[in-house]
Formats: C-alpha cells, sequence, structure tokens
C-alpha cells in the first residue's frame, strides 16, 4: 500500500515564514507515490479545507504526475510575491503566480457556510423563488475596504439599496461553529433581493462565486485581485460592472432598473456559468490540473 499523504505541523521560524509569504502550506511531491503537505499555520478552517481539497485533486493528478516537485501555497487573502506559487487570488502584475480554487470550495463553518455544495444548491433553489424586496442588497463588514463604506453611504441617499454593516464577533472561537455576528444574512437568503452587489474587502472576496449562482443580476465592484475563474466571466455577460469607487453605481441601477431583460439574461448566463464550472467537482478537476501542469514545468533538480 503505497502512503498518499503525510501530514506535517510544526512551528514556522522567520525564514520559513518569509520563503512562505508569511504563511501558508507546502506540498511536496516524489515520483513512488509519496505527498507531504507541511501546514505552517494559517487562518481559520482555510488550511483544513485546503488540505480536502489537495488530497481530491492528488487523487486524480497522481497518475499524471511524472516528476518529483515542491510547491508554496498562500493561503491569505492576496500574495505580495512574484514568485512561482500557488495562491487563491492575485492582482494582474503578479505575473508568476498560479491561482487556485480558495478553501471555501469546501467550507467555511465561521461564516456560515459549512458545505460549500450545500450552499450553491440551496442558492439555485432560492433563485426560483420570487423576489420579496425590490432593491440593490449587499452586508458585510464595512472596515475592510473604503469602497463599503461608501456603499453604505449610497444607501442613505437611495432607497433601492440595502447596505447593512456587520462585525463577526470572534471573541469565543470555535472554527467549526458559525461565530456570533452583529446581523447575519445567509447566503441562499440573499436571494431575496432584485440585486445584489461584491465588494472585496482586505484582499479577495470569496463571495462573487457563490453569488454567481444567485439568479440574481450581479453587481461586481472591480477589484485588485482576482480569482481563478474570473478570467471566463465578462462584464454585462454574467455580471453588471461597476467602478472601484462606486461612482458609477447609480447610473448602473438605472440602466439595470430600465433593462430589466438585459439584467436578467446576464443574471441566468451567470448562474449557468457558476452551474457548470464552479462545482467543487471542477474545482477539485482544475486543482489537478494546476498541479500536473506545475509538475511539469517546475520539477525539482
Amino acid at each position: 500500500m503505497v502512503n498518499l499523504f503525510k501530514i506535517k505541523t510544526r512551528k514556522i521560524s522567520t525564514d520559513i515564514k518569509k520563503r512562505l509569504l508569511n504563511g501558508g502550506l507546502r506540498l511536496s511531491c516524489f515520483t513512488g507515490g509519496e505527498y507531504v503537505i507541511e501546514d505552517f499555520g494559517g487562518f481559520e478552517t482555510r488550511h483544513v479545507s485546503t488540505i480536502r481539497l489537495l488530497t481530491m485533486a492528488l487523487t486524480i493528478a497522481r497518475k499524471d504526475i511524472k516528476n518529483d516537485f515542491s510547491v508554496v501555497i498562500n493561503t491569505t487573502d492576496y500574495t505580495r510575491e512574484n514568485t512561482p506559487h500557488l495562491a487563491y487570488a492575485k492582482s494582474e502584475d503578479k505575473t508568476n503566480v498560479i491561482l487556485i480554487p480558495d478553501f471555501i470550495m469546501d467550507n467555511w463553518p465561521v461564516c456560515g457556510i459549512d458545505d460549500y455544495m450545500e450552499t450553491v444548491n440551496a442558492m439555485v433553489a432560492k433563485s426560483r423563488e420570487r423576489v420579496v424586496y425590490d432593491k440593490l442588497f449587499w452586508i458585510g463588514n464595512i472596515a475592510t475596504h473604503k469602497s463599503r463604506a461608501i456603499l453604505c453611504e449610497l444607501a442613505q441617499e437611495d432607497p433601492r439599496i440595502e447596505a447593512i454593516a456587520m462585525d463577526w464577533q470572534r471573541n469565543k472561537f470555535e472554527v467549526l461553529e458559525k461565530q456570533p455576528s452583529t446581523m447575519f444574512v445567509s447566503l441562499p437568503e440573499h436571494c431575496r433581493y432584485k440585486y445584489l452587489i461584491d465588494i472585496q474587502g482586505a484582499g479577495y472576496s470569496g463571495r462573487a462565486k457563490i453569488l454567481l449562482f444567485s439568479g440574481r443580476p450581479l453587481f461586481l465592484v472591480d477589484r485588485r485581485w482576482h480569482e481563478y475563474f474570473y478570467k471566463d466571466i465578462k462584464p454585462f455577460v454574467h455580471y453588471i460592472p461597476v467602478q472601484e469607487d462606486l461612482s458609477d453605481l447609480i447610473e448602473k441601477l438605472d440602466w439595470a432598473d430600465h433593462h430589466q431583460k438585459e439584467a436578467f439574461r446576464i443574471a441566468e448566463e451567470a448562474q449557468n456559468y457558476a452551474i457548470n464550472n464552479l462545482t467543487r467537482e471542477k474545482a477539485v478537476e482544475y486543482l489537478a490540473n494546476v498541479l500536473v501542469e506545475y509538475s511539469n514545468k517546475y520539477p525539482l533538480a
């Protein structure tokens, strides 16, 4: 019996932390069938979920991996380095960084996503129900990006916008349970609203892919950090684009109000894309292909 996986955990030194780009995981694969995943400590359940996705991907990829390789996986909200490594999100100038599906495609129980597929399937089911509120909706922590605070200011002036400022209260931290918060609206319940909007936080927004399942026109605010699937989605095909400073949001909202057929065609295209491309199964397949390609391009000497 080949030992496929060994998980190592150790305290990270200053030098290792620098090499691993402020913490993360390191995957090393060897001919003969052994795979070692080193865990240098990550935020909440990110590493548990990422290791689970890696395990599934390696089961698919192992037959096609012909070279030993070792790769760092950055599990923070963005990456500052441009060395070859894997990450959840990157800016356009990080040309050497290779994107992979993020941990949320497994789960994020701390924020109420007990299982990714259960959540997105519930989104699709809820999208079949009638709209309850004829508004643009968003809820989140306004402290993580200035555009979020701007949205709340706009909501005070335009009754078509409902923006709720909330915060997580992690003073009693249990990583496998949803944490208490000042306000909470589940992702499926977002579908009660006519329009949805997604805004970046301190780094990338992991919520965008889930909102694509909603069957509601999605206003996607421009952001620096992109996930792996952003190369596939197009403005006015899968989402309604909004400038980062929200200076054109009211204009775009007016457009949607006066072009309902086109707006909901965009929502339908987005949902179809998500159903066909953003499932966990597809994410694992994508990750498996990334690992094979990395092994070919960056084999160990």
